[in-house]
């Protein structure tokens, strides 16, 4: 699981869903939320299981798909 600002794109990392957020700067908070996720084994799995999962969305192939579908797109518009 990954543990980061509020600052990362929000499309990357959901809080409770695949990671934990903690404001920006607030170091106290970044500490708080590593520590739930030592503290809590089920949490960890959870998070990890879903992580990999929406990361699977930028393998190499997806990304070339992606990019491909939109060139098309874009070949189509004009």
């Amino acid at each position: 699981p990954v543990v980061v600002s509020d600052g990362v794109p929000r499309d990357a990392v959901v809080h409770w869903e695949n990671g934990l957020v903690y404001p920006f700067g607030d170091v106290e908070a970044m500490a708080d939320r590593c520590r739930e996720l030592l503290e809590n084994p089920m949490l960890w799995n959870t998070l990890s299981e879903k992580g990999l999962k929406m990361a699977e969305r930028f393998s190499w192939d997806n990304t070339a798909d992606a990019f491909e579908n939109f060139v098309k797109q874009q070949s189509l518009a004009s």
